[in-house]
């Protein structure tokens, strides 16, 4: 939180007392030692859970229990994403290998240790790890791959998968892939204005008790998810952002003070 709220977070933490305090650090420490030490677990689950074949409809109700039934189970919201994007992309390239035919007429013998060992080195890497390597091109993955092979079977760390992400994202992963797919779509000034006012106005008057049975209606949604994530990352930064001088609430601040008569000598 920025430096408006400093003062406030000092007072509560003095007033729970430093004992508080402590047991609430040991707790944080468990429960990251924790998720890390079953993590592996959390990644078959949702492995298994792609591997099974489902209608499009059956999947988007399955996955969302699935988020709530991690969180349940104790993993922390940004770990359940990233167990997703990892198990997803798991899931597929297990089925991939399992469908590749042997179309360099290897030995039968050498063909089953060429996909052994591309199961071994997707296996090397910790969930984190994994989630970068999901989140990149073919290119990413293929310098990726490279490397674990140049250097005798040691994969990269995760901030070497991430620089490397940057440089190759996939076409549907991460912030910077969102902000230049809306980018692509240039609109004037005007217009937008109008059009925000005309989404608030349509998304105030839908009825989202009832949405979510509406299988046509869901698919939409999901077609525009990622437009869906970027208006909520813009909101968070207009409301977390630090108060400047020129800032619309200080400059409100200023008005009323100079609208406030003069006290009486």
């Amino acid at each position: 939180m920025d430096h408006r709220f400093t003062g406030l977070t000092k007072e509560i933490v003095r007033r729970a007392g430093d004992e508080c305090i402590k047991e609430l650090s040991h707790l944080y420490q468990y429960t990251n030692d924790a998720e890390a030490c079953y993590e592996k677990a959390g990644l078959t689950l949702v492995t298994s859970f792609f591997q099974v074949d489902m209608e499009k409809w059956q999947r988007r109700t399955f996955l969302k229990r699935l988020r709530v039934c991690l969180q349940e189970i104790g993993f922390k919201p940004s770990k359940v994403s990233k167990l997703i994007t990892a198990g997803e992309f798991l899931a597929s390239e297990l089925k991939r290998f399992s469908c590749e035919t042997n179309d360099w007429l290897e030995s039968e013998e050498e063909f089953e240790a060429r996909k052994e060992d591309e199961v071994k080195y997707l296996k090397s890497y910790q969930v984190s790890a994994l989630y970068q390597v999901a989140r990149m091109n073919w290119e990413g993955q293929a310098e990726a791959r490279n490397s674990y092979a140049a250097s005798q079977g040691q994969p990269l760390t995760v901030r070497e998968l991430e620089k490397l992400q940057a440089r190759y994202p996939a076409e549907n992963s991460g912030i910077r892939s969102r902000k230049t797919k809306i980018k692509e779509s240039v609109v004037e000034e005007g217009q937008t204005k109008e059009l925000v006012s005309q989404l608030v106005k349509t998304v105030q008057a839908i009825d989202w008790a009832s949405i979510q049975d509406d299988a046509e209606s869901m698919d939409l949604l999901s077609s525009v998810e990622l437009w869906i994530d970027h208006m909520a990352e813009l909101v968070d930064q207009c409301k977390y952002a630090p108060v400047t001088i020129t800032s619309r609430h200080d400059q409100l601040e200023l008005n009323i003070t100079n609208e406030q008569p003069a006290a009486s000598d």
